[in-house]
């Protein structure tokens, strides 16, 4: 699971497998667990990301003082970093999107009692997300 999307589309197929056959209330665990996994993943991945950026900053600088004369190698450093950085906050945006969506799903179906809203609540967020 890498996100949220996966994990409604997962969750749906056992309400399907769930409405074939007899067994019902086993769907929502595995939905909490897997939107779980994806907070846990994902801010591994975020932490992992905003180290690089930092590291990133520190060797651009030091790079950028150890050959403050010589233009060519300015020029190179200036691209690199202007080509990773757009990059990182993409990713990171996205990463933390991701994250926000799968604890308020989280929160919002652990605390509902009521099947036929969990459902609901599944069927809205799926549309946003899959669109």
């Amino acid at each position: 699971m890498t996100k949220v999307a996966e994990a409604l589309a997962e969750y749906k197929q056992e309400l399907r497998e769930n409405a074939a056959s007899i067994e019902k209330g086993s769907g929502e665990s595995n939905l909490l667990a897997n939107l779980n996994k994806i907070v846990q993943r994902n801010r591994k991945i975020f932490y992992i990301i905003i180290v690089m950026l930092v590291i990133a900053f520190i060797l651009a600088i030091s790079f950028i003082w150890y050959w403050r004369d010589n233009t060519t190698v300015l020029a190179g450093v200036f691209t690199a970093t202007g080509v990773t950085i757009p990059w990182v906050i993409n990713t990171t945006v996205n990463l933390w999107k991701d994250i926000s969506n799968a604890e308020t799903l989280h929160a919002l179906i652990s605390h509902l009692d009521d099947k036929k809203t969990t459902k609901e609540i599944i069927k809205i967020l799926s549309e946003k997300l899959y669109k």
